[in-house]
């Protein structure tokens, strides 16, 4: 049956058990039990160890008894005591524990077999603190000091040391001790155990080894992923990834986290245009075991954009993680798009241009050619090139140049030379061709070289020399000289006929010749704009007389434009002369035409001032009628109205002060003297204009409507002189109207224009302008009677002012007159 022993730790009471030797595992030992009327019996009893005795007791306290042991008991009966003790002695004995009991002074006066073995010392030669020549000179320090404590406090001993074997040797030995202590606490013995740990500590060292190597790589794997941009992942296609390495994070733009992100969150980091293709590749890593190499793009939390190529080998099976890498290929890829559109554009460019490539390995004659050398000459690509094949193609007049010239460039000496090529249809290509041996580091001796199509080129040039001709033939047949001068002026070309014409030879009339047919009172006006404009490099138009052949001196108009280069420097003058001895024959006549039309000019200005006056005047004239009959009607009433009499007369006053006024101003603009200018109000300017224009009768009936800004800013003008711009347009806008099928519109508009400018709009639905430029040109008059200049007055008097005048036909129907004057300054 199964029970527990209990043991008293009094070293006096009587038929217990007393626990002298740790020992670990089972053994079978006879026990006398203390129990009255119990006989001795065969126990097998599994020991534990002082140290778990030790942690038994620290955890249960010292008050009373512990349990020490437990045991599977049999029923065999024990014979006696003395066969008890002797068992366990050898039970001690055989241990591979190296076993020692210890007084409470600390000094040991028991060891077991295994102990002295080990050493190769007897009990004797350990005993008391004798033992502690076995320990390595290096540890006994520490060993004792330990020891003392332990003897001093009664805490358990636990410390390693290494222990000198019989053969001389020294190994790692744990060593344990703790105290047994009587009834009141008192230590009455230390029991201890050495146990050899050599191969621990060998395991340990490796461990420690590997763990440290292990650091090691992970630091070196870390570091070689962060210079190299690489990040390692592992997938589980049941959950997604399950690890990130921490560059795979700094890749990602990401602080390193211990988990790695999910699926879900992992595709927001992919560019919205990749992020189908991922999920796809996904979705496939968890259905196929084959592998991949993408390359895909992401986005930063901070908005970059990088270049990401993601490489996962082929799996074993579908249900096990799949591990791989993501590479920061960025600033690769940027590259290898710079050179793909840097190769596009060469590819592109020498298209354009006709060039292509080609290269040749002498020692083994193998022939390279680029795409563009294929199609100069218009064999397929495919074809392997043959030195027999482009002979073939070379005209048979330029085949012995060709052959000396490979010979040349093999021998080291650089060629540039042009031949011909027979195509098979018979047509003839022009080609320049550019060839040098070079040695090239990875491939030794090698001929390289270009070919340039020239047949475009060539027949260009051909029909450039025809155009010349032409030209030639062109310039001397027009009625002018001409001639070109290098960018110093000194002349390098001049027309046949100008040689003609002066007698003198081409060598005489090249770099300043030329100018010793120039009448001698033109020399210095002439020669100083020329030098003015080689200085300025400016358009030169300049007139001279030049001597004819037979003496007689003619007036010739010059023009010389400068050619510029691709930076604006001067490449050339280029210079023409015309014969204009006629125009100025026929100029003595046009000046007398001229002071005729001045006499003429000062009688027509004369009539147009009075007809300005009379027309400034009219309407305060017609005002001042009105009222003066109005007022004798007032008087003649019966009885008299005196008071709308006098009214009548204050106006008549008022008429005449407007009137006195415009005279002045008229008087002021014709002069030109300065305005009275003064802040006015645009609304009350407009107003008083309505209010003259409702003196004429002839006007009262038409409606004139308002559509004025809330509050608009005051404006410095000279008061009457605007009012009078106002009424003029006003009215012409009635006279527009007149005879309107639809009847009389007039709408009158004023709003601030950009802050700076009130703009007052006179819109009628009348005929409209034929044409809304010469308009405002003095003596242009769209009425019957009209003189043409209330206009061009008005636009005279706005423009004075720093305003402006403008007329717009509307998209319906009529014409608005658009009058801006600028907003009053704060320093008015």
């Amino acid at each position: 049956m199964q029970f527990k022993l209990e043991q008293s730790w009094d070293r006096g009471s009587s038929g217990g058990f007393n626990p002298i030797y740790p020992i670990d595992g089972p053994c079978s030992i006879r026990l006398a039990s203390a129990a009255a009327g119990t006989e001795p019996v065969e126990a097998h009893i599994e020991l534990r160890t002082i140290q778990q005795i030790g942690s038994d007791r620290e955890r249960l306290g010292a008050a009373g008894e512990v349990p020490l042991y437990y045991a599977n008991m049999s029923s065999e009966r024990c014979t006696s005591v003395d066969d008890q003790t002797l068992r366990f002695r050898q039970i001690l004995d055989l241990s591979p524990a190296l076993i020692h009991t210890g007084m409470p002074d600390g000094s040991l006066d028991f060891f077991n077999r295994t102990w002295c073995e080990f050493v190769g010392k007897s009990a004797e030669e350990l005993h008391g603190w004798r033992w502690t020549s076995c320990v390595h000179p290096d540890d006994i320090g520490v060993l004792l000091e330990k020891w003392r404590e332990s003897i001093v406090t009664g805490n358990p001993l636990e410390i390693e040391s290494r222990v000198r074997r019989a053969d001389g040797e020294f190994r790692w030995m744990l060593h344990q001790k703790i105290a047994q202590r009587d009834a009141d606490g008192t230590i009455i013995q230390w029991h201890g155990s050495s146990i050899d740990i050599e191969g621990r500590k060998h395991l340990e060292a490796s461990l420690r080894k590997n763990s440290e190597e292990l650091q090691a790589n992970k630091f070196f794997l870390a570091e070689a992923q962060r210079i190299g941009q690489i990040g390692s992942w592992s997938f589980d296609p049941a959950t997604g990834f399950d690890h990130w390495s921490p560059e795979l994070f700094r890749i990602h733009g990401l602080e390193p986290a211990v988990e790695a992100p999910s699926s879900e969150m992992y595709l927001t980091f992919v560019h919205p245009e990749d992020r189908d293709f991922m999920a796809s590749l996904m979705k496939q890593m968890r259905e196929e075991v084959s592998g991949f190499d993408v390359t895909k793009r992401i986005v930063r939390p901070d908005g970059k954009i990088r270049y990401i190529r993601c490489v996962g080998p082929p799996g074993y099976d579908t249900s096990l993680k799949r591990i791989g890498v993501g590479m920061d290929v960025t600033e690769h890829e940027l590259l290898m798009q710079e050179l793909n559109r840097r190769q596009a554009y060469l590819t592109e460019a020498m298209r354009l241009s006709h060039t292509g490539y080609f290269s040749r390995k002498p020692a083994s004659g193998e022939i390279l050619w680029s795409n563009e050398t294929y199609r100069i000459y218009e064999l397929d690509p495919g074809t392997e090139v043959r030195i027999e094949a482009i002979i073939a193609r070379v005209h048979p007049d330029d085949r012995g140049l060709v052959l000396e010239m490979a010979d040349r460039v093999a021998g080291g000496v650089p060629t540039n030379y042009r031949h011909r090529l027979l195509l098979p249809d018979g047509r003839i290509k022009f080609l320049h061709v550019l060839a040098r041996l070079l040695n090239i580091a990875s491939g030794g001796l090698e001929v390289i070289g270009a070919v340039i199509d020239r047949t475009e080129a060539e027949h260009a040039e051909e029909k450039i020399r025809q155009s010349a001709k032409e030209l030639r033939t062109i310039i001397e047949i027009i009625p002018a000289f001409v001639g070109t001068s290098l960018p110093d002026g000194t002349v390098d070309f001049i027309s046949q006929s100008w040689l003609d014409y002066s007698g003198f030879t081409h060598e005489e009339a090249l770099g300043w010749g030329w100018a010793a047919a120039m009448h001698p009172d033109d020399v210095d006006r002439v020669t100083s704009s020329w030098q003015d404009a080689l200085r300025t490099g400016q358009y030169l138009e300049t007139e001279f007389r030049c001597r004819r052949a037979d003496g007689a001196y003619r007036w010739f108009l010059s023009r010389s434009l400068p050619l510029r280069g691709d930076n604006g420097e001067i490449l050339k003058w280029y210079g023409i002369l015309f014969d204009i001895e006629d125009r100025k024959q026929a100029e003595d006549h046009l000046q007398d035409a001229r002071l005729k039309l001045t006499e003429a000019s000062r009688a027509a200005t004369v009539a147009e001032l009075s007809a300005s006056i009379a027309h400034q005047l009219n309407q305060p004239l017609m005002a001042i009628s009105g009222n003066a009959q109005a007022a004798r009607r007032w008087l003649m009433a019966s009885p008299p109205n005196e008071m709308e009499a006098s009214a009548s007369i204050e106006r008549i006053l008022r008429d005449v002060r407007e009137a006195d006024q415009a005279m002045q101003h008229i008087r002021a603009l014709f002069k030109h003297e300065p305005y009275e200018k003064s802040e006015e109000s645009v609304l009350d300017i407009v107003r008083e204009s309505v209010r003259f224009i409702y003196e004429d009768p002839n006007k009262r009936e038409v409606r004139i409507d308002w559509s004025i800004a809330g509050s608009l800013p005051l404006i410095c003008v000279d008061r009457i002189q605007t009012q009078q711009v106002f009424i003029n347009l006003i009215s012409n806008a009635i006279e527009a109207t007149e005879g309107s099928a639809n009847g009389a519109e007039i709408l009158l508009r004023a709003f601030v224009m950009e802050e700076h400018e009130v703009v007052v709009q006179v819109i009628d639905n009348g005929t409209g302008l034929e044409d809304t430029e010469k308009i405002f040109d003095a003596f242009v008059t769209t009425k019957e009677k009209g003189m043409g200049i209330g206009l061009a007055v008005s636009k005279s008097i706005v423009e004075a002012h720093g305003g402006r005048l403008w007329a717009e036909n509307n998209p319906s129907r009529g014409a608005t007159f658009n009058v801006a004057l600028p907003v009053a300054s704060k320093g008015h």
